[in-house]
């Protein structure tokens, strides 16, 4: 998730994995399916895609995640010991994931998050929920020609809300969700 603050500052552009302009470059990838995607029926669901989605580097997959009113915010990396907060828009977030894809040198991304996640009613926000991902429970492993980044959450905790929809008669229990928030959260 640090990794954005890179890409952005890098000033790479979006794009989708699985457009016809990506395909038309030649991509080695492009011959696989799309991955499969839980429906957004619940937060935890929602955090799936998410990471299904990061790892494959769909852009596409990652704008049907984020809520028009998307806000996120993050630690400067490039000064972690400033307060200054970066501040991302959904355009931003799903252009950096687009970025990725677009990246050739990328053989690999992972996203590692908990494998049991805790629900909690945002006090702010009551209809929305919060998900929090404790200090050193994610990390992010980059594959860039031939040299793996990794990125771990040990000096941070993250915040992922969630919006929901309803009625949705597209979700088995009449409501999807979508991610309003993502914050970095110093320690």
């Amino acid at each position: 998730m640090a990794i954005l603050c890179l890409f952005l500052t890098m000033g790479l552009v979006g794009g989708c994995i699985f457009s016809p302009t990506h395909i038309d470059k030649g991509c080695k990838d492009c011959t696989k399916p799309p991955p499969i995607y839980p429906l957004p029926s619940d937060p935890y669901n929602v955090m799936a895609a998410y990471k299904i989605a990061y790892e494959a580097r769909d852009s596409v997959e990652m704008n049907r995640l984020y809520d028009t009113d998307y806000i996120g915010t993050s630690i400067d990396q490039s000064n972690p010991q400033s307060i200054l907060q970066l501040t991302f828009s959904k355009a931003e977030e799903v252009s950096s994931v687009g970025a990725m894809a677009k990246t050739t040198s990328i053989t690999s991304v992972s996203l590692q998050i908990p494998p049991s996640l805790l629900r909690e009613t945002d006090l702010a926000q009551p209809t929305w929920a919060l998900i929090q991902l404790p200090p050193s429970t994610v990390s992010l492993t980059i594959d860039d020609a031939g040299t793996s980044r990794v990125i771990e959450s040990n000096k941070s905790s993250f915040e992922f809300r969630f919006a929901p929809t309803t009625p949705d008669s597209t979700s088995p229990t009449d409501t999807t969700w979508k991610i309003i928030r993502w914050s970095e959260l110093r320690i």
